[in-house]
């Protein structure tokens, strides 16, 4: 599942995957998606262990948050 904002708030992008990951523990974060970045964000300012967080001043576009999880079935 892709979860993406279009802004650069933390509380609506970092604390938001937290958060709904401590409430849907069947969800993990997707380590893959950050292999599966392109190579020009691999030096991001804007990555965290949650995601990446995509600044104008860095991108030369809006700010953007971005991240995949995955479910787990049983």
């Amino acid at each position: 599942m892709i979860y993406s904002t279009c802004t650069v708030d933390r509380h609506e992008n970092e604390e938001a995957v937290q958060e709904f990951l401590n409430k849907h523990p069947e969800f993990s974060l997707d380590q893959e998606f950050f292999n599966d970045l392109p190579e020009v964000m691999e030096a991001s300012k804007g990555k965290s262990e949650y995601g990446v967080q995509l600044f104008p001043q860095e991108f030369d576009t809006d700010g953007f948050f971005l991240t995949r999880l995955v479910k787990h079935m049983n």
